[in-house]
């Protein structure tokens, strides 16, 4: 039987994902909505479309998958969650930290899950240096760099533009923080330090409860600056670094038959158009059927998702430390 799944929302990544899920076995979009008609493309104008995204979390689907502007996903998944629905949101889950907590506590009080959808979690170079951190050739993690260096194009939507320029923090970290956190393993980011310059360009430093350092970075705004997101991990026995070239500086074996790694190659023989959210998906529906743990789960996103207003909070107070929550604990 196939993962039942209701679409909220068919903007530019809603429609995507739309596309995409034609060829992730075991899941079936079978319900779309959003606030325009006019959206649904000609291809799928035979599935059921609902206009309420209230009504479409309380549809008979077994996930609520949410592609809607950033300030939305909170209140949607928690009331799919509510409705007895899993609910998966695009990144970030949440923009302020109320919200994080909002959606930790609803999924644990409804035995549903959250499930954020951080296709920068499969990316190839990441999944293999997840493997050799894993297999110790790095030594023990002493700093660690993310990034999202993507100057926005003509075309992007307006709001995601506002809110780059105007949140006064970094309001898209995941990119560069989820891959980082994977290869932390249990070491909790626990305090950061974030300074905003001219156009938006933010800079914020963690440092984990066992002293790693840990550098994000966000700028969209510089003309022809290339795309980057960095993805450096500094250890006492080597290094490893994908941008601007890759640059792999370690000795020994690591397993290159990885169960994510092998995922990621099977999507590339399928020629996906794109192998990261191939993986993503897989594993998501994956775990949604099987009952297995999620690679990234709620108290995940909710981490990852509160660097937005923690960075934001520090800025403001031009860059004093900010304690981050520890989301695997009761407030």
């Amino acid at each position: 039987m196939s993962l039942r799944i209701a679409l909220i929302g068919l903007g530019r990544r809603g429609l995507k994902t739309l596309q995409r899920y034609a060829s992730v076995p075991g899941a079936e979009i079978c319900l779309l909505c959003d606030t325009d008609p006019q959206t649904v493309p000609t291809d799928y104008a035979h599935l059921p479309f609902i206009a309420d995204w209230r009504e479409a979390c309380r549809a008979d689907v077994d996930l609520v998958y949410i592609c809607t502007p950033w300030d939305t996903h909170c209140a949607m998944a928690c009331h799919a969650m509510e409705a007895g629905r899993h609910a998966a949101v695009e990144v970030p889950a949440a923009t302020t930290v109320e919200e994080c907590h909002r959606l930790v506590e609803t999924s644990r009080r409804t035995g549903r899950q959250l499930l954020m959808t951080e296709n920068c979690c499969y990316d190839l170079f990441h999944l293999e240096t997840l493997e050799m951190v894993r297999a110790g050739l790095l030594g023990e993690l002493t700093h660690l760099e993310g990034a999202y260096i993507h100057p926005l194009e003509n075309g992007e939507a307006e709001w995601m533009q506002q809110s780059y320029l105007s949140h006064g923090g970094n309001p898209y970290p995941t990119h560069a923080f989820g891959p980082v956190c994977q290869l932390l393993g249990d070491d909790r980011p626990a305090r950061l330090v974030s300074l905003t310059g001219k156009n938006g360009i933010n800079t914020t430093l963690v440092r984990t409860e066992g002293g790693v350092s840990i550098m994000l970075a966000l700028d969209v705004a510089t003309p022809g600056r290339p795309y980057s997101r960095l993805q450096t991990v500094c250890g006492t026995r080597g290094f490893v670094q994908k941008y601007p070239v890759p640059c792999v500086r370690v000795e020994g074996e690591w397993n290159r038959r990885a169960p994510l790694i092998e995922l990621w190659h099977e999507g590339h023989r399928l020629g996906v158009p794109n192998e990261m959210n191939y993986v993503m998906d897989c594993r998501m529906v994956e775990a949604l059927t099987t009952g297995r743990r999620p690679d990234i789960d709620v108290t995940d996103a909710a981490l990852w998702s509160s660097i937005a207003p923690l960075s934001r909070q520090s800025a403001l107070l031009g860059g004093q430390p900010v304690d981050i929550p520890d989301f695997r604990r009761p407030r």
